[in-house]
């Protein structure tokens, strides 16, 4: 499976959020849209770390198994905080070990090239480490431990604090942008608001589905986090 991702996707540029270019976490959302039929966001920093960092909230570990540096196989995830090797953290894939201090990585935007490459990566600055459930569910039914290929929904909920009065939202047709708006939601009359995400238009527009304006588009931008948040479980009333 990750040998097929790698072999469609290397000298290939991904941008799955058409949102500042072909970025490093395009590439592990791309893995996601054609795996998981989801993508997971990068907030509240907006870089990879937050994948580690905002790990309870993000949904990662739904369809990711965390591991350590020393048992990573093909195809785990490698995030990297902050470091001299990526300056605003980093994410990519483990193909193999080097014997020589660093490993092959599948990776984008390394080096600010857009498209995606096969490098040699150093361990130091590593921060955490994922094996996709699909890959381990291969290994494990390969040793016969376990015939189950099952793995539970990637499902995240978009968080509406009760101190916010008024919420605009977009039809699905239309640029989420102010004068295009169809109408707003208003949390502090419910003691805030929560909704299933239904997928992302862009990477801080979500799709939501509200009671009267049925599937609509809203802005989560990294300027207003303080606003909102994005957990496994709602918060809030659950607007179904």
């Amino acid at each position: 499976m990750f040998e097929e991702f790698k072999n469609k996707y290397l000298g290939k540029s991904v941008d799955v959020d058409n949102n500042y270019g072909s970025q490093c976490v395009d590439l592990f959302n791309q893995w996601n849209e054609d795996y998981n039929n989801c993508r997971l966001n990068c907030l509240p920093s907006g870089y990879a770390k937050s994948l580690v960092e905002n790990k309870e909230n993000n949904g990662i570990l739904n369809y990711f198994t965390e591991t350590t540096v020393d048992n990573m196989i093909s195809g785990t995830v490698v995030v990297y905080g902050d470091c001299s090797f990526a300056p605003q953290s980093h994410v990519c894939f483990f193909i193999e070990d080097n014997g020589n201090g660093t490993y092959k990585a599948l990776q984008q935007n390394y080096l600010d090239q857009p498209y995606v490459t096969i490098d040699n990566n150093p361990y130091t600055g590593i921060i955490g480490a994922f094996i996709p459930n699909q890959l381990l569910t291969e290994q494990e039914k390969e040793n016969n431990l376990n015939n189950s290929n099952e793995t539970e929904p990637c499902v995240q909920y978009l968080n509406l604090n009760p101190d916010v009065t008024d919420w605009n939202i977009y039809p699905m047709d239309v640029a989420p942008i102010v004068g295009n708006e169809c109408g707003d939601v208003y949390p502090s009359r419910f003691g805030g608001l929560s909704y299933t995400i239904k997928g992302y238009t862009y990477d801080d527009v979500a799709i939501i589905e509200t009671r009267d304006y049925g599937k609509v588009q809203i802005y989560i931008g990294l300027d207003i986090f303080d606003k909102f948040s994005i957990t496994n479980k709602p918060l809030y009333g659950l607007v179904k």
